[in-house]
């Protein structure tokens, strides 16, 4: 089209308005009366961000491998992007991307971090104040406190200082006997076994002795002796009573000592009776209670006779 004036859009060019190429593609060729503008993709690495009847693409922009990294890759309609690594920061901002990145301050020992780095920001470092240290150096860490020993209970051997640590030694004995609680629960554990083995002992021990001395009392008793008639027909009519004095002619009026046993002479229907009172038997006493054995009233024993 031949004009004086072009669209913004359109360029000159021998006297004809031509289109111009829109971003992303370069001219390849220029309009003519029989034909429009032509126009290609910009190739790899390299990019058109307006429109234009520039005659080819401009070069991207390439990252520092040393310290940048790429925030946005290069496209046909735009550059790429460039960012600081880790360690460095960007001293020229420009446009969202960075050209030039420096490294951060090392704070060496004895000063540390008060404000950390950023992007655009380099670190700034500080003395460490009284009662903090930092031992390291580097961009990152700030001071740290020193460790307190008191507070775990550990005695101070050596005092922190800017670059060092405080030096703790052994823990504080508040008590010169202390025992630990281990040792303390065996002791106590140790008393109490034994104090049960001896209850145990003890009286497995009173057993024995009670039965021994029971067997002593029991073969130490002897039965009196009965007159063998007596014995062999305790119930014949033809044989008279006995009396207690024809048994025991030297007792007294109804009791007879044996060997420590007392016998009771009872009357004639009162067949046989004794008692043991108060055996001794080995430091013992062992009562014995009366056995009764009683016969059929007799003759002079019946009412009225």
């Amino acid at each position: 089209m031949s004009t004086n004036l072009c669209h913004p859009d359109q360029h000159k060019h021998n006297g004809l308005c031509c289109d111009n190429c829109p971003k992303g593609k370069y001219l390849s060729a220029h309009c003519t009366n029989n034909s429009k503008t032509e126009c290609k993709t910009c190739p790899h690495d390299f990019y058109n961000a307006e429109t234009n009847y520039l005659l080819k693409c401009q070069p991207c922009r390439q990252c520092h491998l040393v310290n940048q990294s790429v925030l946005k890759p290069c496209q046909e309609h735009s550059d790429q992007q460039c960012g600081c690594k880790e360690g460095f920061y960007c001293s020229d901002r420009a446009l969202g991307h960075c050209d030039h990145c420096l490294a951060v301050t090392v704070c060496p020992p004895g000063k540390g971090v008060s404000v950390q780095h950023t992007s655009y920001k380099d670190t700034i470092c500080s003395p460490c104040a009284t009662g903090t240290f930092s031992d390291v150096e580097d961009y990152k860490t700030p001071c740290r406190n020193h460790t307190n020993c008191e507070e775990l209970g550990r005695h101070l051997l050596t005092p922190g200082t800017a670059t060092t640590d405080a030096e703790c030694g052994d823990f504080i004995q508040n008590c010169p006997y202390i025992i630990s609680t281990g040792l303390l629960l065996g002791i106590i554990m140790t008393v109490a076994i034994c104090l049960l083995v001896g209850l145990l002992y003890w009286r497995t021990k009173r057993k024995s002795q009670q039965i021994v001395r029971t067997s002593e009392c029991s073969e130490s008793f002897v039965s009196p002796v009965l007159p063998p008639d007596i014995i062999k027909h305790p119930r014949s009519p033809e044989q008279p009573f006995f009396h207690r004095d024809e048994i025991f002619p030297n007792t007294k009026d109804c009791c007879l000592d044996c060997d420590g046993i007392t016998l009771t002479t009872l009357t004639a229907s009162e067949k046989y009776a004794y008692s043991a009172s108060q055996c001794e038997c080995g430091g013992f006493n062992t009562s014995v209670h009366p056995s009764i054995l009683q016969s059929e009233p007799q003759e002079d024993e019946w009412p009225g006779a």
